[in-house]
């Protein structure tokens, strides 16, 4: 369980990273984007990380999606 909703009520912007890769280890895709869904770009961060951009790029896309989760309440 994440810490972070233990103890404040709401999920960290990682919720369901680890979830998510786990779930692609065993081929379930669909799996993998319901527990998050930008691990795409999470996957092309790790590859193109010494790019000047890509953190930028990746840090937008998870306060965003993580922003969404809180909105949306899912």
């Amino acid at each position: 369980m994440c810490v972070v909703k233990l103890f404040l009520g709401f999920p960290c912007p990682g919720c369901g990273l680890l979830r998510s890769l786990w779930a692609l280890l065993h081929l379930d895709f669909g799996g993998a984007f319901s527990f998050f869904p930008i691990w795409p770009a999470f996957l092309a961060f790790l590859l193109f990380r010494r790019y000047r951009y890509s953190g930028e790029i990746f840090l937008t896309l998870l306060f965003s999606q993580w922003f969404l989760r809180l909105v949306l309440n899912f």
